[in-house]
């Protein structure tokens, strides 16, 4: 493997395949990521109140920024922006259900909160904060150069992230239906 300089071999002999490499890449940095996010998000839970908008939002978005904010959580972000839109079905198959669990209680959390949203609304909504949050997860200075390199891409902190995309997530969350 080139500039990894590894062993493809070796490699072949301790994943047994790239199928297990990939699930066992997900495996490492996905596991603590689901497990703040269900801490987090039970905790919005606590009482049976409703938590509000952006506590759930923050609770779910802020352990991937938090935990991929390291350069091993970049290279793993690179990783999973690769996969996300890779059409193996195999490929899919990893990314999507490694985050399966924490996403329904994320969805069904916000549910609660947003009792009067429609089904269609969430759907579009969602895809919206999911697109934000692997965008800003990606950081790839694309906003910084049409700001003609006014943006911050190098100076972006985790709570700085999450000081102006909570709010924005969850104004549109908040939305009447439509």
């Amino acid at each position: 493997m080139g500039l990894a300089q590894v062993n493809v071999s070796a490699a072949h002999y301790y994943f047994g395949s790239k199928k297990n490499l990939l699930q066992a890449v997900f495996d490492r940095r996905a596991t603590q990521i689901n497990r703040a996010r269900k801490e987090r998000l039970l905790a919005c839970l606590e009482n049976g109140k409703a938590a509000s908008v952006e506590e759930i939002l923050k609770a779910y978005i802020g352990p991937a920024l938090e935990i991929c904010s390291d350069p091993g959580g970049q290279l793993f972000v690179r990783v999973a922006a690769l996969a996300s839109v890779d059409p193996s079905p195999d490929v899919q198959d990893i990314v999507q259900s490694t985050y399966d669990q924490t996403a329904k209680l994320f969805v069904n959390t916000l549910k609660r909160a947003c009792p009067k949203l429609k089904e269609a609304d969430l759907y579009w909504r969602l895809n919206c904060v999911y697109g934000v949050m692997m965008y800003v997860r990606a950081n790839n200075g694309r906003v910084a150069r049409i700001l003609n390199g006014r943006g911050r891409r190098n100076s972006r902190t985790v709570q700085e992230a999450l000081r102006h995309i909570i709010p924005f997530l969850a104004a549109g969350l908040s939305l009447p239906p439509r």
